[in-house]
């Protein structure tokens, strides 16, 4: 696992056992986030 998942704020030490679901967690709203700026770029790009 790479370390900067431990420099993530509001990471706790006692996390440590369910990082496996914070990192399905993050990468997930990380993909909603990314899937989000693609559909409005997408709109921008048809509507200029």
């Amino acid at each position: 696992m790479p370390c900067m998942w431990f420099k993530l704020p509001g990471w706790r030490p006692e996390l440590l056992e369910h990082q496996g679901e914070l990192n399905i967690g993050i990468v997930d709203s990380l993909l909603h986030r990314l899937a989000g700026m693609v559909v409005v770029l997408m709109i921008w790009m048809h509507s200029s």
